[in-house]
């Protein structure tokens, strides 16, 4: 009888080490992974080049979605010169992340001078999982 104990322990130690620790261990990275900031690239018509933008981890462990609506403002030479919101997404995190980002922004010669842009944020399932 207290062989059986002893087997019946040693095989929960084994089955705790080699399946369910790792287990555990991949979960808590994947959830690391998923609730950090993403980084992704923005381009309209009008601009010269692709601006970065950030979506928030703190906006996606929340899951936080939406679009916002922004007015810029460049001079002459094309350079930015400000921005303002038209429509909030109703997150300040994704407002701030693309009023930032258009900061970045160049108007390709011969376009209007103000220009609107519609920038949606959206919860998508990560295409590349963290190595294990």
């Amino acid at each position: 009888m207290n062989t059986d104990k002893v087997l019946l322990y040693l095989w929960f130690a084994i089955l705790l080490l080699f399946f369910i620790v790792p287990m555990v261990k991949r979960y808590l990275k994947v959830k690391r992974f998923n609730c950090g900031d993403e980084y992704m690239d923005g381009q309209a018509s009008w601009m010269a080049a692709p601006i970065t933008m950030k979506y928030p981890g703190s906006a996606r462990q929340k899951k936080i979605e939406g679009s916002v609506i922004v007015e810029i403002e460049f001079n002459k030479s094309c350079d930015y010169i400000g921005a303002k919101l038209l429509q909030s997404s109703g997150s300040q995190a994704l407002d701030e992340s693309v009023l930032t980002a258009v900061a970045a922004a160049k108007l390709l010669p011969n376009k209007e001078l103000v220009q609107q842009w519609k920038v949606t944020f959206k919860l998508e399932v990560p295409s590349v999982m963290p190595q294990l």
